[in-house]
């Protein structure tokens, strides 16, 4: 009976908690605002915007003059942030890519192709954010097309800084390795690397916060976003914190405890490709689900 006592006492202040409160709402509210839906639309505009994207930046990178140790960087870079699976479709792209080269035309018509799909994908998470957001209002096929170029524009040029970031931080690393492979320069080396590791991370937070300041209809003023904690709000920071843990955990399922290519052949590459963007689609909203909530308190 004492026992019981304590489970019951026990059950009761875990529901009186704070962190319960706010787990319970955001469940309540992503059921409401048909979260899992709005992701599941995300993720599959996301595939048909990715591929493009990615192909028409190789073309445009190899007619600047990229060449085929950079590409390499790249591609272990894209191993590292997606799981192996969905790196291999991606790297295989990128690599048919570089052997067949492409034309100025072929890059042009790529391009056009790329931007329209990303317009896609960003119109596609405008609607989950204005569902977030509760804005009762939509908006017209034009309108979010028009409004959300300016969205693929700020995402390609922080995807960008990322990548130069996390590239440009090793060859840094290398450099200062190669002087000295000393303690000094070693424990310099790996200051550096989780520097850049840092400057990633404040960059997803900032653009997650963009997103959420201007994805919806209802726009946060220019004035207002930068605010520290509008840069840094509490949605982005949950929506990274719950995107690395559950994509570690996932890496650790598709290593240890599945094989999708016996099960599904060539199919498997692109279903964990959809997953882990129905994944990062997922927690985008629910850190917008996160915002909406504390802008009603």
């Amino acid at each position: 009976m004492k026992n019981k006592n304590k489970t019951q006492s026990s059950y009761k202040k875990l529901r009186d908690s704070k962190i319960y409160c706010v787990v319970d709402e955001l469940a309540q509210r992503s059921s409401k605002d048909r979260v899992t839906v709005s992701a599941a639309a995300l993720s599959f505009h996301g595939v048909l915007a990715f591929f493009p994207a990615v192909v028409s930046l190789i073309g445009i990178l190899h007619l600047m003059g990229l060449n085929s140790k950079n590409t390499e960087t790249v591609v272990h870079y894209i191993t590292l942030i997606l799981p192996a699976q969905a790196a291999t479709v991606v790297t295989g792209a990128i690599k048919t890519r570089e052997a067949t080269g492409a034309s100025t035309l072929e890059v042009i018509l790529g391009t056009i192709v790329a931007l329209w799909s990303l317009t896609g994908a960003i119109a596609s998470m405008q609607v989950g954010l204005d569902l977030a957001y509760e804005i009762p209002k939509d908006r017209s096929f034009i309108k979010r097309r028009l409004s959300s170029v300016p969205l693929v524009g700020v995402s390609l040029l922080f995807i960008l800084a990322i990548f130069i970031d996390l590239i440009g931080g090793t060859f840094l690393i290398r450099h200062i390795t190669s002087i000295d492979s000393g303690v000094t320069f070693g424990f310099l080396g790996g200051i550096l690397d989780i520097a850049r590791l840092i400057v990633a991370i404040m960059l997803a937070l900032i653009l997650l916060s963009v997103y959420y300041s201007f994805g919806s209809a209802k726009k946060t003023p220019i004035k207002d976003f930068f605010n520290i904690k509008t840069l840094f709000s509490y949605g982005s920071l949950v929506a990274v914190v719950a995107w690395v843990i559950s994509l570690f955990g996932f890496s650790l399922y598709l290593t240890h405890f599945s094989n999708t290519t016996k099960t599904y052949g060539l199919f498997g590459s692109i279903i964990v490709m959809m997953l882990w963007l129905y994944i990062t689609s997922y927690f985008l909203f629910l850190g917008a689900e996160m915002n909406a909530r504390m802008s009603d308190q």
